[in-house]
């Protein structure tokens, strides 16, 4: 999705559904469009070392930044994001959130969530978000 169709969309989810719901919506249609994306090449890993070596023209393909994998532990990564269309003007990177949660849970076949560490928007270099596995302990009743 091109930047200025990303950042219209923000802006017209900001008017019709306030500042939270807007960040809550573009960051579940990243998960959805990272999944897709995945689904559509029929990629698979079985660790996030693997993710590490296929995730980068993966995600380039979206065009919303530079990406670069800075750590991989058994289930959390480290990934910074150069660049990102979505840092400007106090906006923090949501879709690109999104769009790694969905990629790195497609590919792992495992839950996975992202947290934006540090955002270029808030004065930083770039954009470092942690990526990491949510365990779901739910016992039938």
């Amino acid at each position: 999705m091109p930047g200025v169709a990303l950042s219209h969309l923000r802006e017209e989810l900001e008017i019709v559904e306030g500042d939270h719901r807007a960040r809550t919506m573009l960051y579940r249609y990243g998960q959805r469009c990272g999944r897709a994306l995945v689904e559509s090449y029929a990629l698979s890993c079985a660790s996030l070392s693997e993710v590490k070596s296929i995730i980068e023209p993966i995600w380039m393909e979206a065009g919303l930044s530079r990406i670069r994998i800075d750590s991989v532990e058994e289930s959390e990564m480290m990934v910074t994001l150069e660049e990102s269309i979505e840092a400007k003007d106090g906006k923090t990177c949501e879709f690109a959130k999104g769009y790694l949660s969905g990629i790195v849970s497609e590919l792992t076949g495992k839950r996975y969530e992202v947290e934006e560490v540090e955002c270029a928007s808030d004065g930083y270099l770039a954009c470092v978000m942690q990526v990491y596995e949510v365990v779901d302990n739910l016992r039938a009743a």
